[in-house]
């Protein structure tokens, strides 16, 4: 489990930057010429309470298999929004990342009770 830990942590905070790039490199500019490193630390930060909710599950869960689904919500619905977001150079992409908390939360406790569906089915068969 403590490599699933360290997985998610990982690509928590390489996720926004990732998309960024896939986009060309360029939209990775709103962040570093908007607010230099202290814009990198605000992206970074509004995603922490997502990777702090998957590592959360992480205590709950006995499988990491369980860990799949959630993290496929979660990361899955964030690297949308980050990608979505890069093609959109007005001054509200601000609002976007305050209310970006606000829209994942429902998959988080989606994902959260899907998996521990999964963790229970994997516990009863004894798949790891």
């Amino acid at each position: 489990m403590n490599r699933a830990r360290a997985f998610i942590a990982t690509i928590g905070i390489l996720l926004p930057f990732c998309v960024r790039l896939l986009c060309g490199g360029g939209p990775l500019r709103q962040y570093i010429d908007n607010g230099g490193i202290t814009g990198l630390l605000f992206v970074t930060a509004v995603n922490i309470p997502f990777w702090f909710g998957l590592l959360a599950l992480t205590s709950i869960y006995r499988k990491p298999i369980s860990l799949l689904l959630p993290c496929v919500l979660v990361f899955g619905f964030l690297g949308l929004v980050h990608f979505v977001m890069s093609h959109d150079e007005s001054r509200e992409l601000a609002m976007g990342f305050i209310f970006l908390p606000l829209l994942a939360v429902p998959l988080l406790l989606v994902g959260g009770l899907l998996g521990y569906a999964v963790d229970l089915k994997a516990g009863r068969t004894g798949h790891r």
